[in-house]
């Protein structure tokens, strides 16, 4: 999603939102400062509708294409990621996998982690990184995708990255049949909440609220006119969040303490 000229799925995904955003290119760092700065354009709630004909358009070449070789895995649920490789020093992936071994161990099953969205959609070998980071099961038909953020990217890339991965959600439950995707949970379920979550300090002075508001509209309507709920969010840890553990994080049960208390920013 950050590249011009990308093709497939996302095709014109970077263009499109850059345009609903009067951006020059919304995934870099200063694109968040420059809508601070200038404010944000009426423009702006076009971003999910323009963004879903994008991709349901680039979608529906891939279906009809005939190449496509979806995995089992997509949509998986319950099957939590615990392994890193040594050489992994990334903080969104310690923390993820710290954060999930402490919810095991507390006889947690609501939360999972590196959910599958499109591996093989669009071919055998096509996108099979695609993952969403923390999924949580609010309800018995209720879910929530959560894209976790500690020291890379901003605020603007994190919410185009989300939502993105719940219109990917929205057609997979729409074709579930033409996938041949079985009965399971997050494809069966009427509610998705879309959010960002990140430290407090990673949304610093950002206007982020008009783009909020854009996003969850968006999506809102999108789901009403389909049978779904769908919404989207910023949310914070608290102050007290720091990471990683060598610098005296804290221990599992304040991991998930700090989880359960997230707000909406």
């Amino acid at each position: 999603m950050r590249r011009t000229g990308e093709l497939g799925l996302f095709a014109n995904v970077r263009e499109t939102v850059d345009q609903a955003l009067n951006v020059r290119n919304y995934a870099t760092r200063s694109a968040p400062k420059g809508l601070t700065e200038k404010g944000y354009t009426p423009d702006t709630a076009t971003l999910v509708p323009a963004l879903f004909e994008v991709i349901q358009r680039n979608w529906n070449a891939a279906i009809q294409a005939g190449q496509r070789s979806p995995s089992t895995e997509n949509f998986r649920w319950h099957c939590p990621q615990i392994k890193i490789a040594d050489q992994n020093t990334s903080a969104e992936v310690t923390f993820e996998r710290a954060l999930i071994r402490a919810l095991l161990k507390a006889g947690r099953n609501d939360w999972s982690n590196q959910v599958p969205l499109i591996s093989g959609v669009a071919g055998p070998h096509a996108f099979k990184k695609r993952a969403v980071d923390l999924v949580h099961r609010s309800g018995k038909d209720a879910f929530e995708f959560v894209e976790l953020k500690i020291d890379s990217d901003t605020p603007v890339y994190a919410a185009v990255e989300i939502l993105v991965y719940g219109l990917l959600w929205f057609l997979s439950r729409r074709d579930r049949s033409a996938l041949s995707y079985p009965a399971g949970p997050l494809l069966d379920a009427s509610e998705l909440k879309l959010s960002v979550l990140a430290p407090r300090d990673y949304y610093g002075s950002y206007s982020l609220g008009p783009l909020a508001k854009a996003i969850n509209d968006g999506v809102l309507k999108l789901g009403e006119q389909h049978g779904v709920t769908m919404s989207f969010r910023f949310t914070a840890f608290p102050e007290a969040f720091f990471w990683p553990r060598e610098l005296g994080a804290p221990s599992d049960l304040d991991l998930i303490g700090l989880l359960d208390a997230r707000k909406t920013v």
